[in-house]
């Protein structure tokens, strides 16, 4: 049970990470058209 709860803490650590740098690449790139 706690392996699991650990590799669903990784997993949900990993995923809000990916979403930030997803949204900051969108941010960047909107930004940067905007700009242009």
């Amino acid at each position: 049970m706690s392996i699991n709860v650990i590799s669903l803490n990784i997993s949900a650590l990993a995923y809000v990470k990916c979403k930030r740098l997803v949204t900051a690449a969108n941010f960047v790139w909107t930004s940067g058209h905007l700009e242009v």
